[in-house]
């Protein structure tokens, strides 16, 4: 039996009139990819058509490179260019207004969920770094390194944290610093796996705000980002080791961080009758049962994304992935009108 995501009547009321704010607000976190889904929508002047972010080198994605766009959460927020090009302005460098990172920050990211040697934790955005430095309580190393990268039922952490498995629901992780592999966000996995959020269950808007803003962004863009995350959750509270499926999970994933989901029964913006923020809701289920981070996946990605070939990825050819993945068909971010094609075609993820 698959478990149905649920919104509390009472406090998904005090949302709704947040939720056109929300929306308008989302836009922001899109903007390194507004580039291709205008394109794609056949809206771009001709000047941002000759101003593409792959420079005269659009091809479409192998059929390797597809399989690096999974799942379709009809009601996501996040896409794979905005979240990781948040990444490469949280912990990469900054030159001639340029964002880049090298292939060993980003990996010690998004596989070892450890900050980069260079990276400071409490300075705030590149633009205003007059915060002092934030001391945390860093785990020992030897604990980072032991962690389980496999869902074992019944399995029990160092902090007493447990795996609980039933027949035909999705495993729940308890909170433990042993399993922070399995918050399938890497960029909150590494926050708690470093000290800089405390171990436990739930955490409020808030606190994700407040550490997203330490991390690295600027406080409008920051709120944009947890607002759009909250985007059908009112409830103000996120368990971030049971995100699979979640209605805050992006809309596609690539698979380094988390496993395949089955995600059915949605309604939404594009059902009749039409469902609004903050009601949409589905029935998800996952087994859970892959590598969790996935080194080779994340190379994968890494390979694709680096047309350049530099051992750097920046904005730019982040932004360029997005297009080529839309030059090829794919649905990488939410657009109604590409669900509604999407729904006729479940067995593809083409828009």
């Amino acid at each position: 039996m698959m478990s149905l995501k649920v919104m509390l009547p009472a406090l998904a009321l005090w949302a709704c009139g947040r939720a056109m704010r929300v929306r308008k607000e989302a836009a922001l976190i899109q903007e390194v990819a507004q580039e291709y889904t205008e394109s794609h929508k056949g809206n771009a002047t001709a000047k941002q058509k000759k101003e593409s972010a792959c420079k005269g080198r659009m091809k479409r994605l192998t059929n390797n490179e597809r399989a690096l766009v999974t799942d379709f959460n009809q009601i996501g927020e996040g896409t794979i260019v905005g979240s990781h090009s948040l990444l490469v302005r949280i912990f990469g460098e900054e030159h001639d207004g340029e964002s880049f990172i090298h292939f060993s920050d980003i990996q010690q990211i998004e596989v070892d969920r450890e900050f980069p040697s260079h990276y400071v934790f409490g300075r705030g955005p590149s633009s205003n770094r007059r915060r002092r430095p934030v001391a945390l309580d860093r785990p020992n190393h030897r604990r980072r390194n032991t962690k389980p990268n496999f869902i074992e039922c019944g399995h029990r952490g160092g902090d007493g944290g447990r795996i609980l498995c039933s027949n035909g629901e999705t495993p729940y992780v308890e909170a433990d610093l042993e399993f922070t592999n399995f918050i399938i966000c890497p960029f909150l996995s590494t926050l708690v796996s470093e000290g800089a959020l405390p171990v436990k269950q739930e955490y409020t808007k808030a606190e994700l705000r407040e550490a997203t803003e330490l991390a690295g962004l600027d406080e409008e863009t920051a709120e944009t980002h947890v607002d759009g995350n909250f985007l059908n959750n009112p409830i103000g509270t996120q368990d971030l080791w049971n995100m699979e499926g979640a209605t805050n999970e992006h809309v596609t994933s690539t698979g380094i961080s988390d496993c395949p989901t089955e995600i059915t029964d949605c309604v939404g913006l594009w059902t009749t009758p039409r469902v609004e923020h903050p009601f949409e809701l589905c029935k998800v289920f996952s087994t859970r049962k892959c590598r969790m981070p996935s080194r080779d996946k994340f190379h994968d990605l890494w390979y694709a994304v680096d047309i350049e070939r530099d051992d750097y990825w920046s904005v730019k050819e982040l932004t360029c992935f997005g297009e080529r993945a839309v030059a090829s068909g794919m649905a990488i971010d939410r657009d109604d009108d590409s669900i509604n094609r999407r729904l006729r075609r479940p067995d593809q993820f083409w828009v």
